[in-house]
């Protein structure tokens, strides 16, 4: 769902990404794309970036979520391999 966001509105994936700055620099964008459609196709060369920008984005906060979670289980693992054995 995210990924179909990032590709059909990507100002709004910015927004809900928590960067209102760069939501509103695509939101502009976005808004002078919209006449440029009809004008020699300008405005799907302009959303073709702001989609791989969004996507780009998106697959970057996705691989940090995925860092960050193995490098959680990997500190539960050593802090557990360094626990005293009880016997």
């Amino acid at each position: 769902m995210r990924m179909l966001i990032a590709i059909l509105l990507p100002p709004l994936h910015f927004f809900l990404a928590g960067r209102p700055v760069a939501g509103v620099i695509h939101l502009v964008f976005w808004g002078i794309s919209i006449p440029l459609f009809f004008v020699f196709g300008l405005g799907i060369m302009i959303w073709f970036v702001q989609a791989f920008l969004a996507t780009w984005d998106l697959r970057r906060l996705l691989q940090e979520e995925q860092a960050t979670l193995i490098a959680e289980k990997m500190a539960e693992k050593v802090a557990f391999a360094q626990r005293p054995s009880e016997q």
